[in-house]
């Protein structure tokens, strides 16, 4: 809206609107109302698709250049399904074409299923951005070759362009520039919100180099970024020399957030001393419970069934809400035929908690014990969800049937076909 009316129309009808219903109680329709009266615009149609319709759009891009015309051939499709609630929308779209000779920005309205819009371009674009900045409120398909994607996320203005940059090239494998691009953006980008999606995209791709280039992440000054350089480490099982680092880091960092991840990572890679370095964690004392709760999802993590004494003990009733979600959680991955720990999960359904509750019924569904499955039905039954439970807690029923349908491996199961 406030793109569509331009800064000062929008506030004067912002103004207008509060100053004429000043103490009185109001509805949609006095909004609508005061910005037709105030900006003598009508905004029944933006109303009828925003407000009192359903959906948002979904756009499929693509485009093609002109070298003899020196004109780019914008194909934009909406490819929301038009049904019920749910329509075409009539948007204004900023398209950014960057060449060799500099920026150059195009106002579209996009108002149909497809249309093809014609842009003036000197030269062949080095970077096509459809809606910069990411103003409006969508999802979109805009398939572009990797080193369009690097120049994006090295040189797009707009964070949000960059970050959609790195979304992307987390999805291209065995191209070493991609990897580069992506080093670099996690440790020199300005802003840290895009050196984070840099590593998450490099923990995606996978590979030494990019584990190299995470680890450079582990020296970022912003502690929110060392967690998510953490974070990503956990997925490289086989480098052995992560072990003794990631226990460094769970001991010394500055941050307990990224001690914590440091502790998580430990499990998930395996490392030696693991075990011993995540319960002495959980025995500890940390601001908020951080360096705990971050041993126990550890624990959880490494599937050490030594550890299910310490989960038990700190899933109890009495324990921290988030300390006991963070054992519950971790609790499903040990041993699937040790009935104790079906047990007393299926105890705490009948606690009043929501957290708990959650908590219980995603870690009963992973660990797939059927014996779990009168009692979630029986949850059901009792009306004490809140609206919209019901149908997740039954998918989770569900899941567990499937999982034991499945023929367990070895005597008597179905051997896989032949490639």
């Amino acid at each position: 809206m406030r793109t569509k009316l331009g800064d000062q129309d929008f506030f004067r009808a912002l103004h207008y609107y509060l100053e004429t219903n000043r103490n009185q109680n109001v509805v949609t329709a006095d909004l609508e109302k005061a910005i037709d009266q105030s900006t003598a615009t009508n905004v029944d149609k933006f109303f009828h698709e925003w407000i009192w319709r359903a959906g948002a759009p979904k756009y499929e891009v693509s485009y093609t250049y002109d070298n003899s015309a020196h004109q780019i051939k914008l194909l934009v499709k909406q490819t929301q399904k038009v049904e019920g609630m749910v329509d075409l929308f009539d948007m204004p779209v900023n398209v950014e074409i960057t060449t060799a000779t500099g920026r150059n920005n195009h106002p579209i309205e996009v108002t149909q299923a497809e249309e093809t819009f014609t842009l003036a371009s000197p030269s062949a674009p080095l970077m096509v951005l459809f809606d910069k900045g990411d103003n409006v409120l969508k999802s979109v398909e805009f398939k572009k070759e990797a080193s369009a994607l690097i120049y994006q996320l090295k040189n797009a203005i707009d964070i949000s362009d960059r970050a959609d940059a790195a979304v992307a090239l987390a999805q291209i494998k065995d191209n070493p520039d991609v990897v580069v691009a992506l080093g670099n953006a996690a440790q020199h980008d300005p802003f840290w919100g895009i050196r984070s999606e840099s590593l998450k995209a490099l923990g995606k791709i996978g590979g030494p180099d990019a584990e190299k280039q995470i680890i450079a992440g582990l020296s970022d000054e912003k502690p929110w970024v060392r967690e998510v350089a953490v974070e990503q480490l956990g997925e490289f099982a086989g480098d052995p020399s992560l072990g003794p680092r990631l226990i460094d880091i769970a001991k010394n960092d500055s941050a307990y957030h990224v001690r914590a991840a440091a502790l998580n990572a430990l499990g998930e890679i395996k490392t030696a001393n693991a075990y011993d370095t995540l319960v002495a964690a959980v025995n500890s004392d940390s601001p908020d419970d951080t360096l705990r709760n971050g041993g126990l999802e550890g624990l959880g993590s490494l599937g050490d069934d030594r550890a299910i004494p310490v989960l038990l003990e700190w899933s109890a009733t009495g324990k921290d809400f988030e300390t006991r979600s963070a054992a519950i959680s971790a609790l499903a991955g040990l041993d699937p035929k040790d009935k104790k720990i079906t047990q007393t999960l299926v105890s705490y359904l009948q606690e009043p908690y929501i957290d708990i509750k959650f908590a219980t019924i995603f870690a009963l569904s992973k660990r797939g014990d059927p014996d779990a499955i009168p009692a979630l039905e029986a949850l059901i039954k009792s009306g004490d969800l809140s609206l919209g439970t019901a149908p997740l807690v039954q998918s989770q029923i569900d899941a567990i049937k499937a999982k034991a349908a499945v023929p367990a491996s070895g005597a008597g199961a179905t051997p896989p076909a032949a490639n």
